[in-house]
């Protein structure tokens, strides 16, 4: 089910439990960072994130054009009305979480993120089912972004442009993407319940998981950098 004989530069390899400790720590020095170095730290968790996604700008700059550009719009309102590094420093966590959300999600499958939560975390089977639901839901989302670019395509559409050409065609399809992301989740919730998902206390897994080197490894960098964001923020 999951590779062993993984690289230190391949995400997709690793144990699903790493790849969420990994995003939770970027999640939370990005969420209680407020000072220039602590924000930098985490725009280089960021980085490094990407790179281990191993998935270039421009095919992250295309999946996410429509977030992209609202999260400048929203900095520069947030620079008006609050100080102007607060401002700043809110559209840069925007565009930051925004890339590695959509780098990370075709780096983690749907059952990688339940098995991650339920052993990584241990979860319920009830409330893993539940967080699932809210975290998959912006994939869903995306996964209906990229079918209907395929289908324009094949119709012979042409889904490119300029930049506030594609924003615009973003946003006429978005409210039909969320529909169809939301019957995608309740179809998923009825599968779920007709396995009887939330009626054990635990996930049982076929496959062992068992942590690597590199798992351990690439652990300890995000933790350091965590901590560097979070005392840093602190102390300066």
């Amino acid at each position: 089910m999951y590779n062993n004989s993984r690289r230190i530069d391949i995400l997709k390899s690793y144990d699903p439990r790493t790849k969420l400790h990994i995003a939770l720590m970027f999640v939370v020095a990005t969420l209680f960072s407020w000072k220039l170095i602590p924000v930098l730290v985490t725009i280089i968790m960021a980085f490094i994130l990407i790179l281990l996604c191993r998935t270039g700008i421009k095919a992250l700059v295309s999946n996410c054009i429509s977030v992209l550009l609202l999260s400048i719009i929203l900095g520069i309102i947030f620079m008006i009305i609050l100080p102007i590094n607060i401002g700043l420093y809110i559209m840069l966590k925007l565009i930051s979480l925004s890339l590695v959300y959509v780098a990370l999600e075709k780096n983690i499958k749907q059952g990688e993120v339940i098995d991650g939560l339920a052993l990584g975390f241990g979860l319920r089977a009830k409330t893993t089912r539940r967080l699932f639901s809210f975290l998959d839901f912006p994939s869903k989302v995306i996964r209906e972004k990229r079918r209907a670019r395929k289908a324009q395509i094949a119709r012979g559409v042409d889904p490119g442009g300029t930049l506030f050409s594609r924003f615009h065609k973003e946003m006429l399809l978005a409210l039909p993407n969320l529909n169809a992301a939301m019957s995608r989740t309740r179809k998923q919730n009825r599968s779920m319940d007709k396995r009887q998902y939330s009626s054990t206390r635990r996930r049982n897994v076929f496959v062992p998981l068992r942590l690597q080197m590199t798992d351990k490894v690439i652990s300890i960098i995000f933790m350091i950098f965590m901590l560097a964001s979070l005392i840093s923020n602190i102390l300066l």
